[in-house]
């Protein structure tokens, strides 16, 4: 699928609110993208106003939209007013995601200070435990502790470390745990669901042309697969380099990806087409396997399903949500369960505001818990594909990268860096002149990291104002923009 992806990551959530330029609306929707977005306003003619993330876009339809629906599109010709031919009404989100959220956001904190609250909590338990003269309990309340105080990143920690945190942050724990599921289920089971997949695909395909047309995608799709994962399979030392612990589910998705990039123009527009009536956006990982193994033959997908089981296994133990459902379990009444019950509130609500931003085509966050200077802060993470690119772009879409966080020493930072087959432009922002006159005495340092396999790097310093940098505030999306959440009946 080439989603849309106009809206820069610094436009997002915990990030200043500038949006893209109106200029890189022609660009961004080039003919042939294929996009969800909100009916905002209808009018005479078949002009429409969509709303994409934040941006406001002007389009011809001849379809009869309904204001307050969301569409799938594709831009049949660009230009200041859009033509697009409807694909399909997308999803609404589920009401249940609404009224989880009006729970979650109630709860809200940054994932540091709730992780620093619960190790003093363990802290002061371990110390009535030790003064009580009780051995055991003390001795499993240093263990909790432990693995705490473990999930923090600190400075100075190889960038192992950091994709290590960012794994374990427990963001993605139910989805781990589904991946790990599938894979042990029985090999028919998973064949028979991935065949039912592969069926609602050839529907679409077939809608889109002739049955001899579809089945030729689908066998060149299947080509391309199985390339893909022959590549895999043959070079499990890098792989396993990059994700030690990557249950094979996670392959198989990666090879998906690699595979509709792989294919040639006119077919990757007719098979994304299709893939966007069923949302294949918002399609989890394990059903992304599910199809690859529907169209690889039996003998590769159960090559790819006996590497790095256990060892997935293994690595979801140390998984936060993991480490602290566990410990509630085992835990009375008292402060420390509360502390602990907070934190956990609060990483799942980080986790369904990913739901709601993936339903309105946002980038996910990403929260990860810093110790420094004796102290626990929160560096929030978001990553996109620019709006000039599209996911299967055969050179690949450039990337920008949102960061935030605030150290001791030099309060608020944030970092917006672009990256691409260009070489990369980074711009840091802080709050204080003497903390931008650092970095600027520092810039050909910051260049010089990231002129990665010889392409050309440029950073920039400036500063910002008091309410561009904003590091735990609550988190926005446009998802909230056509929703209410707050009743104000009660």
């Amino acid at each position: 699928m080439d989603p849309m992806s106009i809206q820069g990551a610094a436009s997002t959530g915990w990030t200043r609110p500038a949006g893209p330029s109106p200029a890189d609306v022609p660009q961004a929707l080039r003919e042939g993208r294929i996009f969800s977005g909100d009916v905002l306003q209808t009018f005479d003619g078949g002009s429409v106003l969509i709303g994409v993330g934040r941006l406001r876009v002007p389009a011809f339809s001849q379809a009869e939209l309904q204001p307050g629906r969301r569409y799938t599109f594709e831009v049949v010709s660009g230009g200041a007013t859009l033509e697009l031919k409807l694909l399909g009404a997308a999803p609404d989100a589920p009401q249940g995601l609404v009224q989880a959220l009006r729970h979650a956001l109630g709860v809200d904190a940054p994932l540091g200070a709730l992780l620093e609250q619960l190790t003093r909590a363990f802290a002061a338990e371990l110390e009535r435990a030790r003064a009580s003269g009780a051995e055991p309990p003390s001795a499993q309340l240093e263990s909790w502790l432990a693995d705490v105080e473990a999930h923090a990143f600190k400075p100075g920690d190889e960038p192992g470390v950091l994709r290590q945190r960012l794994r374990d942050a427990g963001l993605t724990f139910e989805a781990r745990l589904a991946d790990l599921a599938l894979d042990a289920a029985p090999s028919g089971e998973r064949r028979r669901l991935g065949a039912e997949l592969l069926a609602a695909l050839g529907e679409q395909l077939r809608a889109a042309g002739s049955t001899d047309a579809a089945a030729g995608l689908l066998q060149r799709l299947g080509s391309a697969l199985e390339s893909a994962l022959q590549l895999a399979l043959a070079t499990p030392s890098a792989d396993a380099a990059r994700a030690p612990s990557e249950a094979p589910s996670g392959v198989l998705g990666r090879a998906l990806e690699a595979a509709l990039a792989a294919l040639s123009t006119p077919d990757s527009r007719q098979v994304s087409a299709a893939l966007a009536r069923l949302d294949f956006e918002h399609w989890p990982r394990w059903m992304k396997a599910l199809l690859v193994r529907a169209l690889v033959p039996a003998g590769l997908e159960a090559a790819t399903s006996t590497r790095g089981l256990d060892a997935a296994l293994a690595a979801l133990d140390g998984d936060l949500k993991a480490q602290l459902l566990r410990a509630e379990e085992r835990l009375g009444s008292g402060q420390l369960r509360a502390a602990l019950e907070r934190a956990l509130g609060g990483l799942e609500a980080e986790q369904l505001l990913n739901v709601a931003r993936a339903s309105v085509d946002e980038p996910a966050q990403w929260s990860l818990p810093i110790h420094e200077a004796g102290r626990w802060s929160t560096l929030h993470l978001s990553v996109a594909r620019d709006g000039a690119g599209g996911a299967h772009s055969g050179g690949g879409a450039p990337r920008r990268v949102a960061l935030e966080i605030e150290f001791s020493a030099s309060g608020p930072v944030h970092v917006d860096l672009l990256l691409g087959d260009g070489g990369a432009v980074a711009r840091v922002l802080v709050r204080d002149e003497r903390i931008a006159q650092f970095f600027s005495a520092r810039l050909p340092e910051l260049e010089q990291a990231l002129a990665f396999g010889g392409k050309p790097a440029h950073a920039s310093v400036a500063r910002a104002s008091d309410t561009a940098l904003h590091t735990d505030a609550p988190a926005r999306s446009s998802f909230f923009e056509s929703r209410t959440l707050l009743d104000l009946e009660g």
